[in-house]
C-alpha cells in the first residue's frame, strides 16, 4: 500500500524551527526584561533607604554635610541608573514588538503548510478508497463474467 508523502515536508521542518526560534528570542528577550525590572527595584529600594537616612541624618542635633552630601550623590546616581534601565526597558519593548510580530508571520507560515498538508493527506486518502473500490469492482467483474 502507497504512504503518503508531503512534498513541503521540509518546508514545513523549516518553517516550525524559524517559529520555534521566534519563541525562544521572545522567551530570552522577556527574562532580559524581567531581570531589568528587578535591578530596577532593586535601585528604587536602596534609594528610598538612603533618602530615610538622609531625613534622619537630618533630624539629630548634629548635621553631618559630608555624610549628606555622599548620599545624596549616591541616591542621584541611583536615579541615572533607574533612567537607563528604563531606556533599556524601551529598546526591549521594541524588540519584543518585532519578535512577536515575527512569530506571527512564522506561526502563520506553518498552518498554512500545516493545513496544505493536511488536504493533501486527505485527497491521498480519498484517492486510495478510490482505488481499492474500482480494483475490488474489477475483481468483482472479474469473478462474474467467468461465471
Amino acid at each position: 500500500m502507497a504512504r503518503f508523502r508531503f512534498r513541503l515536508e521540509s518546508l514545513l521542518r523549516f518553517r516550525e524551527n524559524q517559529r520555534n526560534r521566534c519563541r525562544q528570542l521572545i522567551a530570552e528577550v522577556l527574562a532580559d526584561d524581567r531581570r531589568l525590572i528587578d535591578t530596577r527595584t532593586q535601585y528604587e529600594q536602596h534609594r528610598a533607604e538612603i533618602l530615610n537616612e538622609m531625613r534622619t541624618l537630618g533630624q539629630t542635633g548634629s548635621f553631618d554635610i559630608s555624610k549628606v552630601s555622599s548620599r545624596r550623590f549616591h541616591a542621584s546616581q541611583l536615579t541615572a541608573q533607574m533612567s537607563g534601565i528604563d531606556e533599556q526597558r524601551k529598546l526591549l519593548s521594541q524588540q519584543i514588538e518585532l519578535c512577536r510580530q515575527a512569530l506571527v508571520k512564522s506561526d502563520q507560515e506553518v498552518k498554512v503548510l500545516e493545513k496544505l498538508k493536511e488536504r493533501q493527506q486527505q485527497e491521498f486518502k480519498e484517492h486510495l478508497i478510490l482505488q481499492e473500490n474500482r480494483e475490488r469492482e474489477e475483481l468483482f467483474l472479474a469473478q462474474y463474467s467467468r461465471s
